[in-house]
């Protein structure tokens, strides 16, 4: 049989001595291109343990870099990437805190269509005319927003809240989460040659507790890459002292 590239799913069946038998689906991708991609976050100063009590070793200059480290395998070239629409980087981020455990996850999006989110964009036309699989009435994502509410910018998930006194987001859906738009240069996609690399994220961020027992934190970044589809992921784990005498 033979096999070109993307994704086909060929019937396998197997007859046992007893005359009966199994049928399954097996996925099976072939490429065309072998694709390494490598996920780097680079911490800086990278510490076990911050303190926000001290500014010197509080601020941290946070760097997610992706890295084509592809090369040739066998018959295969390596692979250029290209990264584009939704999803194209993610945190999920562990919290255990005074025997407290939470996890919450942030989605970071390049440009796109506003429900086809793999199609690029950088206006309303390209979601339209420019656009043949979208639906009438489409736009152009091109800033931070809420998963639900797209008119609600939102610079962290506190910004779609809908509940409690005076909420920030009133017309939002509860659980809304704020999905944030990477400003990349190219604006719409982004191709990373073989050997080079992308700096997908850069941000000073200040670290914060304001509970009184230690936060023990692990964030694991996970990069998304279009075409081809693969996806690279790398962890970093850290505790932030909390503030003896307070409070929750």
């Amino acid at each position: 049989m033979g096999l070109g590239a993307g994704r086909s799913f060929p019937t396998v069946e197997v007859r046992y001595v007893d005359g009966s038998s199994l049928c399954d689906n097996i996925a099976v991708r072939a490429g065309t291109c072998a694709p390494n991609p490598r996920l780097q976050v680079i911490a800086k100063p990278k510490r076990s343990t911050y303190d926000p009590a001290n500014a010197s070793t509080s601020t941290v200059d946070l760097t997610i870099r992706l890295k084509n480290a592809s090369r040739r395998e066998g018959n295969l070239p390596p692979c250029n990437f290209l990264l584009q629409g939704a999803n194209v980087l993610s945190c999920m981020e562990s919290l255990n805190v005074g025997g407290v455990k939470d996890t919450q996850t942030t989605q970071f999006d390049l440009q796109h269509c506003s429900q086809t989110t793999s199609q690029p964009c950088s206006s309303n036309a390209d979601c339209s005319s420019g656009c043949g699989a979208c639906v009438p009435g489409e736009f152009c994502l091109t800033q931070s927003h809420c998963s639900q509410t797209f008119t609600m910018p939102c610079s962290s998930n506190n910004d779609c809240e809908s509940t409690g006194n005076n909420p920030p987001c009133p017309g939002c859906k509860p659980d809304e989460t704020c999905i944030r738009v990477l400003q990349v240069p190219a604006g719409t996609g982004v191709t990373v040659p073989v050997g080079k690399s992308f700096d997908l994220f850069h941000q000073t961020v200040q670290m914060r507790n304001v509970l009184p027992d230690t936060a023990k934190i692990k964030d694991t970044w996970q990069a998304n890459v279009f075409i081809p589809e693969v996806s690279a992921e790398k962890s970093l784990s850290y505790q932030v002292r909390g503030r003896p005498g307070t409070s929750p």
